[in-house]
């Protein structure tokens, strides 16, 4: 089995809204607790259970001698939607590639419409024109600087020099939310 913070959970982590209870007296309650925070840091990165079990007991030794196993505060976690299970990860990557690709599904979306589906088969929508052209664009062709270029022939003349600053922020998003694929 392989384990993701799901996609709600690493929102609510952006926008401050996670993790708020700082005092848990169950140990179970604190290893799932860390568990979480770690999975969002790797976000969008699907990570091995057995990778997992092995991080809690580096980083939380007490914690998780004490916690019930970590199978089983992942798979309550799933059934509370803040982890995603997988039997086979994703073809996802979590960081940005000199010529990024992103999915198949989602590049043939981009091209016709904001509503999307990642590579988590989760659907999303993007309502930025200049994010879904690139999106559409990104089939492995094309270096980050291509992209660049391509995004400031779209931009008005005085925004064309943030192209290459808003091309890393939307390619960035992209990643995090598993639009790239490896």
């Amino acid at each position: 089995m392989h384990a993701a913070a799901s996609t709600s959970l690493v929102r609510a982590a952006v926008e401050g809204k996670a993790f708020a209870d700082t005092t848990l007296p169950d140990p179970s309650a604190r290893a799932t607790r860390r568990l979480l925070q770690w999975l969002v840091e790797e976000a969008p990165r699907v990570i091995p259970v057995q990778e997992a079990a092995q991080w809690l007991a580096q980083s939380a030794r007490e914690d998780a001698a004490a916690a019930r196993p970590v199978a089983a505060l992942l798979a309550e976690a799933s059934y509370a939607g803040t982890v995603d299970l997988y039997t086979e990860p994703p073809p996802l990557v979590a960081a940005v590639s000199e010529r990024p690709v992103a999915g198949r599904v989602a590049r043939w979306q981009a091209a016709r419409q904001p509503n999307l589906t990642n590579l988590r088969h989760e659907p999303m929508r993007i309502d930025d024109p200049h994010a879904l052209a690139l999106l559409a664009s990104m089939d492995g062709t094309r270096t980050r600087d291509d992209l660049a270029e391509s995004l400031a022939a779209r931009l008005p003349d005085a925004d064309k020099s943030q192209a290459p600053e808003r091309t890393s922020t939307y390619l960035s998003q992209f990643a995090l939310h598993g639009l790239l694929a490896g």
